[in-house]
């Protein structure tokens, strides 16, 4: 057997098309199904020997190249660093407070103790440190993009009455790059490799969108190939004992079917289906499953009509199964399950699995894509400009709001006064503070100059207020010595620079009047919650 990794380049959008709920929207998948793939080299296939739209099916090479399952097609996935990534395993979360710790619960899960919040991932796909023992992983998500489009009548040539909808395509954003591969007998790389070389059109509406560019990466064997690189197969000896566990994660969706052969996606199906694969009796025992269910859906162009739905787990479900005493598959069971696949439709991708890829990694830490990002088009007229810049501004005040109602106003602010100074006090110096807000171009010697106005008794009312471990006062003159500085402004808020996004090329303007109007705001929200709970305590 050998494998051919190939590298799709997007000239175009693309447009894959996945079940949606909204009829006026077509939503593209984040990836290039193999069967996508399958169908072009099928289209091309027939034109290189002489054809113009079918083949006979009847035909051996032809049966063997795309419909045997000889020949597997797998998806392409969004490259990164050269590398192809996987779908995100199903059991990974995160703390709702922290992006970037991962634990994956299927091996250590959290104790019944632990109050921490988790959750999801997010990220579709993951691209995990190739050492051993590295725990650092990029979480990736696709450029997307949304065209809006209106139905035209095909004899008036424009919208009408009768026929003028309006629907949208959202699709995967052109200038981005998937790696994917081919398995295939040792003879007919050579022919699938010449077929994939070149420029397709793929998936739906080919006029204007699925321009693509395919280069081949690599051909060798598949002896020496492995999904991902990051981890060898489950050894034997790791599973000799009686309750070892083996850990597998679907990295294309599934369809496993019972012995009356209906498709059922659930994790005792699937373990039944590998005693079968492996010839364990019993089949292996489900201890963890963290399981997400879709439906196979696509079109035949042949046929002029959408094929048969049915149920499949999807990519990045996780099952972990544990063995009774000797039953349980060795090595080379193992890595067949890893080269063949498993369940029906192999050929166009569905059925990858990896066992035990992450080894005993159960903490990862979360890094930033490196390389350049998706090709976004300038904005080049005046207007244009003008309409993203006030955009732009408006995203970043979402993100400068958000980390001053973390600070001073969440549920455990990291600004909060402590014993808060009296009443009137606050009010007075949310009176300085609101009256400088008001002002076109704001300054924060304002604070310096009621410091510096403050009878004694008042003075040390605010120097026995904490905030942190910090003296009031002093916090509020470290605020006005930022006058001119923004880049501290924003690290007093606990962010940098590039959290500030903007549209396209175009991002938020951030200056020293800004900050200084930033700064002002959050010392507000500081006096605000301390007003509050010193009204609280006061009321009857």
């Amino acid at each position: 057997m050998k494998v051919v990794t190939y590298r799709v380049r997007l000239r175009q959008p693309l447009l894959v098309a996945g079940r949606t709920g909204d009829p006026n929207t077509v939503r593209s998948l984040d990836y290039l199904p193999g069967s996508t793939l399958r169908g072009a080299l099928i289209g091309r296939y027939a034109q290189s020997q002489g054809q113009a739209r079918r083949c006979d099916a009847t035909d051996a090479d032809f049966r063997r190249l795309f419909f045997t399952g000889a020949a597997r097609f797998l998806n392409a996935y969004p490259e990164q660093d050269g590398k192809r990534s996987l779908p995100t395993p199903l059991s990974w979360r995160r703390p709702k407070d922290d992006a970037n710790r991962i634990q994956d619960f299927a091996l250590e899960p959290p104790p019944p103790q632990d109050m921490t919040q988790w959750q999801r991932v997010g990220a579709p796909f993951m691209l995990a440190a190739d050492e051993e023992d590295g725990t650092e992983v990029m979480l990736l998500t696709p450029e997307r993009e949304i065209n809006l489009h209106t139905q035209r009548d095909r004899l008036a040539g424009r919208a009408t009455e009768d026929a003028g909808d309006i629907f949208n395509y959202d699709c995967l954003a052109p200038e981005q790059q998937l790696i994917g591969a081919v398995l295939c007998e040792d003879g007919d790389s050579k022919t699938l490799a010449a077929l994939l070389q070149g420029s397709h059109r793929l998936g739906r509406a080919t006029n204007t969108y699925g321009a693509v560019e395919i280069d081949l990466l690599s051909t060798q064997a598949l002896d020496d190939w492995r999904e991902t690189s990051s981890a060898e197969p489950a050894q034997e000896d790791a599973l000799a004992g009686d309750g070892d566990r083996l850990h597998l994660t679907l990295i294309s969706d599934l369809l496993v079917r019972d012995t009356l052969g209906q498709a059922r996606p659930d994790a005792q199906t699937l373990a039944a289906t590998l005693g079968r694969f492996w010839g364990l009796d019993p089949p292996p025992r489900v201890e963890q499953a963290f399981l997400s269910t879709g439906l196979r859906t696509g079109f035949n162009r042949t046929w002029g009509l959408p094929l048969p739905q049915e149920p499949v787990l999807t990519m990045g479900s996780v099952v972990v199964l544990s063995f009774t005493g000797d039953q349980h598959p060795d090595e080379e069971g193992l890595r067949q399950l890893e080269w063949d696949g498993l369940g029906d439709w192999r050929a166009e991708g569905f059925g990858r699995l990896l066992s035990n890829w992450s080894g005993e990694r159960a903490h990862w830490t979360r890094l930033e894509p490196r390389g350049a990002p998706a090709l976004v088009p300038a904005i080049t007229s005046a207007a244009g400009q003008r309409l993203a810049q006030r955009m732009a501004n408006h995203l970043g005040e979402r993100v400068l709001e958000g980390a001053i109602l973390r600070s001073a106003l969440g549920p455990t602010p990291r600004l909060a006064l402590t014993p808060p100074p009296p009443v009137s006090q606050l009010a007075r110096l949310r009176a300085v503070v609101q009256n400088a807000l008001l002002q076109e171009t704001p300054t924060l010697a304002v604070l310096t100059e009621y410091l510096s106005a403050l009878a004694k008794p008042a003075e040390k009312h605010l120097q026995r207020t904490r905030i942190g471990q910090q003296p009031f006062d002093d916090w509020l003159r470290q605020i006005a010595d930022l006058e001119n500085q923004p880049d501290q402004a924003l690290q007093m808020l606990g962010l940098n620079s590039t959290q500030l996004t903007g549209i396209g090329t175009v991002q938020p303007e951030w200056n020293a009047v800004r900050a200084r109007r930033v700064l002002l705001q959050l010392v507000d929200a500081v006096l605000a919650r301390a007003s509050k709970a010193q009204r609280r305590e006061s009321a009857p």
